[in-house]
């Protein structure tokens, strides 16, 4: 397997271990997101549906969410990874 496959799995299973982490916070549904960039992570979150009382705060929304305020510069965004 190529190195970039064993990346992926690697940011998959970060993915569900925040989806895990949603659940035992009581955040919200078991689901994870991890954002990347060339193999690098940039955001890593989950549900929060039920700590924000915002019924559209899914994993990869919040996630999206995370990465505008943390690197605000759109071309950042057109070459980043989602991984749900």
């Amino acid at each position: 397997m190529s190195s970039e496959k064993d990346r992926d799995y690697e940011l998959l299973e970060m993915a569900i271990e925040e989806a895990y982490e949603s659940v035992k916070q009581g955040h919200g549904y078991p689901f994870g997101a991890v954002i990347s960039r060339n193999g690098e992570v940039i955001v890593k979150t989950h549900n929060k549906v039920h700590k924000d009382t915002d019924p559209t705060a899914h994993a990869e929304v919040t996630a999206i969410r995370e990465v505008m305020h943390e690197l605000p510069t759109p071309s950042f965004h057109m070459r980043a990874s989602l991984h749900v």
